[in-house]
């Protein structure tokens, strides 16, 4: 019995690839026949043709001055059910006390960490459940809160920017964790030559300014407390110069509505313009080496002090730079 069930088995497995062959062959003759090895491939050789320029159009923005010192700028945009908001205050890395370097750094970051009545981690699960991101951040001249939204949850969104730019809570412990991993990337950062070369480059080129500091030391950010943070924000973050951006699906009416019932009592003192010493004038070429023994990477800066913001030829030369040599995609 069991002789004859294996015969039978190997009998039934030859028959059904016997079957599978014989309906291949005609398949694969038939394809063979359709494309032709040799012929048929000009077409790689051609590229596709462009099609015709589509029209660019900005929507249209709407700016409002609270009077609380707040800008407000408006963009409704119904092509996409999302909501972007934008929030900058004119606090950034230069306005950093010289014996508390990366503070605005630090304060930044921390805005998000406990907010109201919110934990860390309630603000970040509420965020999330109402399909949202939010970050914060500090550069040389701002600081800005990022966020965007499902445009359903826009509103309720607003609330809780009110609460990280208004009322952060600045706990303990995530003062703590800041200063723990924040000395932890500096070091990672000083292991990475274009760092490095960025750090110095700056420092020749901006000389006294605050612009040539690229990074805080891990002493400095050591030498950080809960009540300098605190402070610093308070004498800091002000509606004074601040603008608030949104843009995306949303009614224009109801969203200034909101804001001006979230923003409308900051009533923060205004910020005190500071005066930054002048940047050095260069006459002559100069070639700096940064030895590095042991680096498997070189990396190059070449510039100067240029154009301002305001010139008109800002843009063209943004241009002209990245071709020359703006990262991989450049000329060089």
């Amino acid at each position: 019995m069991k002789k004859s069930s294996r015969e039978f088995r190997f009998r039934r497995l030859l028959a059904i690839i016997f079957i599978f062959a014989c309906l291949s062959l005609p398949v694969a003759a038939l394809a063979q026949k359709a494309v032709p090895r040799k012929q048929g491939e000009s077409w790689r050789k051609q590229p596709p043709r462009s099609g015709p320029a589509r029209p660019f159009k900005l929507p249209s923005a709407r700016e409002i001055k609270l009077q609380t010192g707040l800008t407000l700028v408006m963009i409704e945009d119904h092509r996409s059910p999302m909501v972007t908001i934008n929030l900058g205050i004119p606090v950034g890395s230069a306005l950093d006390p010289a014996e508390s370097l990366g503070l605005a750094e630090a304060v930044a970051s921390l805005l998000t960490e406990g907010a109201g009545t919110r934990t860390s981690e309630q603000l970040a699960r509420e965020v999330e459940t109402l399909g949202g991101r939010i970050s914060s951040f500090a550069t040389e001249d701002y600081s800005r809160i990022v966020v965007s939204v499902v445009s359903e949850n826009a509103e309720r969104m607003m609330d809780m920017i009110g609460d990280v730019a208004l009322r952060p809570a600045f706990p303990e412990e995530e003062v703590s964790l800041y200063k723990e991993n924040r000395i932890q990337s500096l070091t990672v950062q000083r292991q990475d030559p274009a760092f490095l070369v960025s750090e110095h480059f700056n420092r020749i080129i901006y000389g006294p300014h605050p612009y040539a500091i690229s990074a805080p030391t891990p002493e400095s950010i050591a030498a950080m407390d809960r009540k300098k943070i605190e402070s610093f924000y308070k004498a800091s973050y002000t509606p004074s110069s601040a603008v608030l951006v949104i843009a995306g699906d949303f009614d224009s009416k109801k969203m200034e509505a909101k804001v001006r019932a979230v923003f409308g009592g900051w009533k923060a003192p205004p910020a005190g313009e500071k005066k930054f010493p002048a940047m050095p004038e260069r006459k002559a070429r100069h070639i700096y080496l940064i030895d590095r023994p042991g680096s498997e990477q070189a990396d190059f800066r070449i510039g100067n002090l240029a154009l301002t913001r305001q010139d008109a030829d800002y843009f063209p030369l943004l241009v002209a730079n990245t071709i020359l040599g703006g990262g991989t995609s450049s000329r060089l």
